[in-house]
């Protein structure tokens, strides 16, 4: 583990996701077999890994059988970003033999990660005076640490159309702390072909759904049952979305064909039936990369 400079990657880069299971991934994570053609016929033998705590992991890649697996050093990176089984980890591919690494919670919610806290919390717990010593020495005696900027708040959702989620879809309820408590009627989304819907809110008490044109946004790039799509906030009510299909890697493109409203099923579920499906559906889309 060594100090990275955090930069901020590009949402355009080529992207997969995998799902921790410890029983699976504990000692070697598996690379998506379609996302290989991105190391354009190379793959190369050391990667880093970089995650949002301004460290970076450096890992060997290793081939068995027909697949690619992260190896060596894998172990190291699990340990020290405490994952758990159901984290969601994207993999965003800067082409330099880098990846910056998103690690979700199964609520949805982006994590934190240990270290990440061991910096906040550095000086929380040192009495007033000392506190004010320890930030004046940080901000004279040495260089302060490089921070990754601007920062966006993500969340993901995994597509489940017999929860409503083609009519709706339920913001986090620990997201809506970055609207400041409050949000407009209207938000916009935007895909990774640069295309924008505007879309209405629904609130109640304690929860906001996506819903006035979602199911327009739902058709027009071909949803199906677990699916896993990533929101990231951009400011000004605005969400960058990028959608994961089956084979584990970032959907690049959608055609521009008319689907009916039939094309989803539309059934009511409860919000305990609808954690339970969400947890399924990993599951059946985690045996699906097991076996591709």
């Amino acid at each position: 583990m060594v100090e990275s400079n955090g930069a901020p990657y590009s949402d355009d880069l080529p992207e997969f996701f995998q799902i921790y299971l410890p029983s699976t991934w504990s000692q070697r994570m598996k690379i998506p077999p379609a996302f290989i053609k991105n190391f354009d016929g190379i793959v190369p033998v050391f990667v880093t890994l970089k995650t949002s705590s301004q460290l970076s992991w450096q890992v060997t890649t290793n081939k068995i059988d027909k697949n690619w697996f992260f190896e060596k050093g894998w172990p190291e990176f699990v340990q020290e970003n405490s994952l758990k089984k159901w984290d969601f980890l994207t993999f965003c591919y800067d082409g330099n033999s880098s990846f910056y690494v998103n690690i979700f919670a199964i609520n949805g919610i982006k994590k934190r990660t240990r270290t990440e806290n061991l910096q906040e919390n550095e000086a929380s717990d040192l009495p007033a005076v000392k506190r004010k010593k320890y930030e004046e020495k940080r901000g004279r005696g040495r260089p302060k640490r490089k921070v990754a900027k601007p920062f966006f708040p993500e969340f993901f959702k995994v597509f489940l159309p017999q929860s409503l989620a083609s009519q709706k879809i339920l913001i986090p309820p620990d997201f809506i702390k970055h609207f400041n408590r409050r949000i407009q009627e209207k938000i916009t989304l935007k895909d990774v072909e640069g295309k924008v819907w505007h879309v209405g809110v629904e609130r109640s008490l304690y929860e906001v759904f996506i819903k006035g044109g979602w199911h327009n946004f739902v058709c027009n790039h071909y949803l199906e049952v677990g699916d896993f799509m990533v929101f990231k906030y951009v400011g000004s009510y605005s969400f960058l979305v990028k959608l994961f299909g089956p084979n584990g890697c970032k959907k690049e493109a959608f055609a521009s064909k008319n689907i009916a409203a039939t094309h989803v099923k539309i059934e009511q579920g409860t919000e305990e039936e609808n954690e339970s499906m969400q947890t399924t559906s990993i599951q059946r889309q985690h045996d699906h990369l097991l076996r591709s």
